[in-house]
């Protein structure tokens, strides 16, 4: 297990980077265009627990960040070592395609502080998950 410990640290810093950028991205997104695509990111409601709490923001981003982490630790252990940026960029997209594809259930089963679902909302979440892709490809020099 000695050969995972390098991918488990690298996985925890490429998720933390490309959590933050696209958590602030997505932020940025939804000031300017009134998209509410930064807070269906951040968007628990229809967890039951959450329910009876009503978290802040930064802990909503703070189970943001751990997500991503997961996400790219996942990653991490899919690339092969020293793989070229092609190939990780490839392994990224095809990881994020789930999260792209979480619009749909995600806008549905949200709260009223979200959007419904759009093609331009759609196409916002789909451009900053790719973003997301390309950054986690380039921070993880596996």
């Amino acid at each position: 297990m000695e050969w995972a410990r390098p991918k488990v640290k690298q996985g925890m810093t490429a998720g933390l980077l490309s959590g933050l950028f696209l958590g602030f991205f997505m932020k940025y997104i939804e000031f300017l265009s009134g998209y509410k695509v930064y807070r269906l990111l951040l968007n628990i409601n229809f967890q039951p627990v959450e329910r009876k709490i009503n978290p802040p923001e930064y802990l909503e981003f703070l189970i943001h960040l751990m997500v991503s982490i997961l996400v790219a630790m996942v990653f991490t252990m899919l690339v092969k070592k020293k793989a070229a940026f092609s190939k990780r960029l490839l392994t990224a997209v095809i990881v994020i395609i789930p999260a792209i594809l979480l619009y749909f259930p995600l806008t549905s089963l949200g709260s009223s502080q979200v959007d419904s679902i759009s093609v331009i909302g759609f196409t916002l979440w789909t451009l900053a998950h790719l973003l997301y892709a390309c950054i986690l490809a380039a921070a993880a020099k596996v």
